[in-house]
């Protein structure tokens, strides 16, 4: 069984969406878009079946079509997540090297 979660973090110099994991947590690492630290913290929980059949919002549409994305009008929040983290990682890959 894997305990490792995913999750991302926002750079605090170019707002940059990167990548880490739960084995992260506490340490600094270099954003690879600005070469920024970032401090690696929790992500807060929230209960994600909660938003399985919410609507997406309208920041997600935004991004989403900025990427590229297309998407059915009724597309919910966790279809359009599930998109957006696909994209992401297939263009970005491991956004993060380990500060020393």
């Amino acid at each position: 069984m894997n305990d490792i979660e995913s999750f991302r973090v926002e750079c605090p110099e170019c707002k940059a969406l990167l990548k880490a994991d739960s084995t992260m947590i506490g340490r600094r690492a270099r954003c690879r878009k600005c070469n920024g630290q970032v401090e690696v913290v929790a992500p807060k929980k929230h209960n994600e079946h909660a938003h399985k059949g919410w609507p997406a919002t309208q920041q997600q549409k935004e991004h989403a079509t900025k990427l590229g994305i297309s998407f059915p009008p009724n597309v919910t929040r966790s279809e359009l997540s599930v998109l957006i983290d696909a994209v992401l990682a297939k263009q970005f890959g491991d956004l993060f090297k380990h500060a020393e």
